[in-house]
């Protein structure tokens, strides 16, 4: 059949792709940020130029996201330190989720989310701030500087950030932002996960050019670096799906799961595995399919991964609708590189 050949090359496409570098980590302090035109979910214009003489907390999370709504949470206790009133800092939550403002705005009321929600609907904010890890963070400072940017939730996430505001607002000296960041005790997490983003980016780059084992290699270092940085093991995960390693690639993706039981890459992960495995785990893997659609239904690679289990299920017309829509979320969003 057509569309088996079809399938084959979007195969191709989604085994070899691999988690996308850490988000925003790439911006330092100093950096000018890029821009953002973007409106709230009351239809009301965000753009940093008019925040400029105020402090700007750029929060990138999704309203369904539990750590991200649990940053949102942070978020609002650090608005009501006493410390921060001098600042007065403008905080708004960036979400990318494909759904009609409205469905966003009663998401937002009943999570209890108190900052503004600006729609990034077309994605254009998350792909130059480079946002893959949810939630994400970029503090700017009156000038419209970055004066800190940060990838994930973690442990010292409440103090990093209260101190970024107060160094963003003069009421904090650098050195003493450098201390929160790197504590005497050890090595500050942050740095500890860029330094296994770069060796997992390297590892990437080894993978693209044939040499998986040398990849994997690196992929295991940077676990030794930051044992729970998850894109790492799907890393591993996806290589030992290439290679029909069942048994290790749900080892890594569950791992990974474990770290965030939220992330959509494990889980696709896991129904890879079913799906390959076949016979009565086709059912299983098809229902972890449509439940992450039911949040992301623009993510191509789930809707490929649906039409290989209708192809495998018997179901040919399904097969290839699934594969068809994946091929043009692909085109749209530029992801086939």
């Amino acid at each position: 059949m057509r569309h088996n050949v079809f399938a084959a090359l979007l195969a191709t496409v989604f085994l070899s792709l691999s988690t996308p570098a850490l988000a925003v980590t790439h911006l330092r302090r100093g950096d000018t940020p890029p821009p953002i035109a973007l409106s709230t979910l009351d239809d009301q214009p965000f753009t940093i130029e008019s925040h400029r003489r105020r402090v700007v907390v750029l929060l990138f999370g999704e309203l369904y996201h539990a750590r991200t709504l649990e940053a949102c949470r942070i978020v609002d206790a650090i608005r009501s330190d006493p410390r921060i009133d001098e600042v007065d800092p403008d905080c708004v939550l960036i979400a990318a989720q494909q759904a009609e403002r409205e469905a966003l705005r009663t998401a937002a009321r009943d999570a209890g989310v108190t900052m503004p929600v600006l729609h990034d609907r077309d994605r254009n904010v998350f792909a130059v701030y480079r946002v893959s890890v949810l939630p994400s963070v970029v503090v700017l400072d009156r000038a419209g500087r970055v004066v800190h940017a940060a990838a994930g939730l973690s442990a010292s996430f409440r103090e990093v950030l209260t101190d970024a505001i107060l160094l963003a607002g003069e009421k904090l000296a650098a050195d003493q932002f450098e201390r929160t960041l790197h504590p005497a005790s050890g090595p500050a997490e942050s740095e500890s996960a860029r330094r296994a983003a770069r060796v997992t980016e390297l590892g990437r780059q080894l993978s693209r050019g044939g040499m998986n084992d040398l990849a994997a290699d690196k992929f295991r270092e940077a676990l030794t670096i930051e044992p729970t940085f998850a894109p790492a093991r799907i890393a591993l995960g996806r290589l030992a799906l290439q290679r029909r390693q069942l048994a290790e690639a749900e080892k890594q993706f569950r791992e990974a799961l474990a770290v965030d039981p939220e992330s959509p890459e494990p889980t696709l992960g896991l129904a890879y595995v079913q799906a390959l495995r076949g016979g009565d785990e086709l059912p299983k893997a098809e229902q972890q399919v449509r439940s992450l659609l039911a949040r992301r239904p623009n993510d191509a690679e789930a809707h490929y991964l649906l039409g290989m289990i209708h192809e495998q299920s018997d179901r040919p017309k399904e097969a290839a609708a699934s594969y068809r829509k994946a091929a043009e979320l692909l085109f749209e969003q530029g992801a086939a590189r």
